[in-house]
């Protein structure tokens, strides 16, 4: 795929999830691709009514970002990982007129995913939620009992940390925390979603809220190496990267891919190694 042909399709919302092998002996934090032949995964061929066809498509994406101007250190983590578009085909019977006769035609339908697979044994997900369960299934049939792809949260505790600024600020050297927008509480007190400078104007001490508190949902704001601001919503099961305002508005796909990967990929950094804390504490 050349970077003039490259696009994608619906929004920039990951689900995070990580990969492990069937065999808990073996459950460890080396569950990136590399573990694993992915070179059996087969190809997406179109099909036909009758046999619908599902498949995968690998993306050099890193090549791909070689005719941008992006700064190096957000375009190298995607020559350490491996980029694939899962695609599920299916068909729909519809009317139409052909050459000059009504009659019953089959439409091809294609619903696909972008998955990004991480050294770390990370993965997202970006697609419906009917089409990454269908990928997901897919992808453990293919390898069958040697790969199990589990859901991975934000905990409270991860949530409460960007919260807190206590991890997002060393995410890494590329982005910049700026803002926090929104906040939705979850505890014995009832505080619906609102603006942090509502709250300060109702008199409310943001700080005390958290001591019978969790924060479910996040509205924040980073910049990558300086530049407009991009606006994330994170809850405890997806990120998503906004388009329709901030930094990203205007840029090609390529590169809205590469920036909104870039952030989803340090918040599911952040639930993969809660995971694996609560696993060894």
């Amino acid at each position: 795929m050349h970077s003039e042909e490259f696009d994608y399709e619906g929004y920039l919302v990951y689900t995070p999830a990580r990969a492990v092998h069937g065999d808990s002996d073996k459950f460890s934090q080396e569950n990136g691709p590399e573990g694993w032949n992915l070179g059996d995964l087969p190809d997406f061929k179109p099909g036909t009514p009758k046999q619908p066809q599902t498949g995968f498509e690998k993306i050099n994406f890193y090549d791909i970002l070689d005719n941008y101007d992006i700064d190096p250190g957000v375009a190298i983590q995607f020559r350490e990982m491996e980029y694939l578009r899962y695609k599920s085909e299916s068909f729909s019977q519809e009317s139409a007129y052909v050459e000059g006769d009504l009659r019953e035609v089959y439409v091809r339908n294609i619903d696909s995913v972008d998955i990004f697979w991480f050294s770390t044994g990370l993965l997202l997900f970006r697609g419906t939620k009917k089409a990454v369960r269908k990928a997901i299934e897919d992808l453990q049939r293919i390898k069958k009992q040697e790969l199990l792809i589990e859901d991975l949260p934000l905990s409270h505790g991860a949530v409460n940390q960007i919260y807190d600024k206590r991890e997002i600020l060393s995410w890494n050297s590329e982005i910049d925390y700026t803002h926090l927008h929104s906040v939705e509480f979850e505890g014995r007190d009832e505080i619906s979603k609102m603006k942090i400078s509502s709250l300060k104007d109702r008199g409310i001490n943001t700080a005390k809220v958290t001591e019978n508190a969790y924060p479910l949902s996040l509205e924040i704001s980073v910049k990558i190496h300086g530049e407009e601001e991009i606006f994330v919503d994170i809850d405890r099961s997806r990120v998503h990267v906004r388009t329709s305002d901030g930094g990203l508005a205007e840029l090609p796909p390529a590169l809205r891919i590469a920036y909104s990967v870039t952030i989803a990929k340090e918040v599911g950094q952040l639930a993969l190694k809660e995971s694996f804390r609560n696993v060894s504490g």
